[in-house]
């Protein structure tokens, strides 16, 4: 069995925050998981004179926290999720070879989207894969289900996996939502 060939000027101690996002409100909603900065605008943060070390700070508090929350970022475009994402890796030091994820199956090869770098996930593309039911009808059983007889794919096998992806929803139960962003 071959080894991974890996850079080893990766970096050698966790990174530190330069306390530059404690100027915005911001709260744990978990003691363990999850930061929220409910009023904060990442469009802002970055076009701001200082936004490597925002986004940065960003960066390392996803890392730490696991997720961050944001609410209302209409502003956020498509295009600048996948600026943010990007720049978030490279500020926390992903190689420079490395760039935005493409979903092996998700992507617009399959006809579904048309950015390779953005999966959508929804109505229509459950319907693309499968009609009516989509990935989860077990046709077997008639029933929904997790999903367990189909076609999983994630990226932990790749040499360089993904560090950091923005989730944006645009349709929101009936209860909760406030149109969050998590990173």
């Amino acid at each position: 069995m071959g080894s991974i060939d890996t850079p080893r000027n990766y970096h050698k101690e966790p990174l530190k925050l330069s306390g530059v996002l404690s100027q915005f409100e911001q709260f744990d909603p978990t003691p363990v998981i999850g930061t929220e900065f409910p009023t904060a605008k990442l469009v802002e943060w970055m076009r701001a004179p200082n936004a490597d070390e925002l986004i940065r700070d960003l960066a390392i508090t996803v890392s730490r926290r696991g997720v961050v929350f944001f609410r209302a970022q209409d502003d956020l475009t498509p295009e600048l999720q996948k600026e943010l994402a990007h720049k978030m890796g490279v500020l926390s030091g992903k190689p420079a070879t490395s760039y935005l994820h493409i979903h092996p199956i998700n992507n617009s090869r399959r006809g579904t989207q048309s950015d390779d770098y953005i999966t959508v996930i929804g109505d229509n593309q459950t319907k693309a894969y499968g009609g009516k039911g989509g990935f989860f009808l077990d046709n077997n059983a008639g029933k929904l289900q997790s999903g367990r007889l189909e076609w999983h794919s994630d990226i932990t096998f790749e040499q360089v996996p993904c560090d950091y992806a923005v989730l944006r929803m645009e349709k929101f139960p009936s209860t909760g939502g406030g149109k969050p962003i998590l990173i």
